[in-house]
């Protein structure tokens, strides 16, 4: 008489070993996408699943006979470290996206990118250039004021 694992442990198995390749499947897709907080967000519930999962493996083991359990508790104990490596990996990636999200990509100065910082320096001296125009167009004004307010005096002065 063979004695096997329960039908109920091996379900879990196979859910667990699903989920955990649904994680590294997310972590590649978040890891080759710019925007990778929603691949991220899928991985981190992913692996909350496979967690409760291998607690049903755990329970499961729980009640099998010793000798069978002894056969199970190190490969629970690798599933264990699996995922927990697996874990780790998403904390990373999440610690990653948030500094890219806060620095941005390719960041030379502040989180700002060379292009954007040639964007600011060209809008920088648009302004400038009409504070210059803005300057002159009312010295102009004042000019003119000045020469109204001649013409003005003058002809008073022909009265």
């Amino acid at each position: 008489m063979a004695v096997t694992v329960s039908e109920l442990f091996r379900e879990y198995e196979a859910d667990f070993k699903r989920l955990q390749e649904e994680i590294h499947g997310k972590l590649q897709e978040a890891s080759a996408s710019a925007s990778s907080s929603k691949p991220l967000q899928e991985a981190s519930r992913r692996a909350s699943e496979a967690d409760q999962a291998l607690r049903h493996m755990d329970m499961e083991a729980k009640t099998l006979p010793t000798h069978q359990r002894a056969e199970l508790e190190p490969v629970i104990r690798q599933y264990r470290s699996s995922l927990s490596d697996q874990k780790k990996a998403i904390s990373q990636a999440k610690e990653e996206a948030e500094r890219q999200a806060l620095l941005g990509g390719g960041s030379t100065t502040y989180g700002r990118s060379l292009q954007e910082r040639e964007r600011m320096v060209q809008a920088n001296e648009k302004v400038a250039a009409a504070t210059r125009q803005l300057e002159e167009a009312r010295s102009q004004a004042f000019e003119a004021e000045q020469i109204g307010a001649d013409v003005a005096s003058d002809l008073r002065q022909q009265r």
